[in-house]
């Protein structure tokens, strides 16, 4: 079975072949992805009874974090959001 954000990192790998991407998952189907491009830091989560939650992070903000910025039930929708949110720079 393929897991669910699988389409989310082959969309980032072919789009952006120079990010950094660093992905930790979990026994339970839970999965953090870190996406650097450049100097922008993307972290998408996917829980697998919630669906996934997308934050562009900033160095200058030290506040706690206090969730995610947008959720997404679909991995087209957070593809669709990183291209807006990224540029289409690179973007298929």
């Amino acid at each position: 079975m393929t897991a669910p954000y699988s389409e989310v990192l082959a969309f980032l790998r072919l789009a952006y072949p120079s990010a950094l991407i660093d992905l930790r998952e979990s026994q339970t189907g839970a999965a953090m992805i870190d996406v650097r491009i450049g100097n922008r830091f993307v972290v998408i989560e996917y829980l697998p009874r919630a669906g996934f939650g997308v934050s562009e992070l900033s160095r200058s903000d030290d506040s706690a974090f206090g969730g995610h910025d947008l959720e997404f039930t679909t991995p087209s929708d957070v593809i669709e959001h990183l291209k807006r949110l990224l540029g289409l720079q690179g973007a298929m």
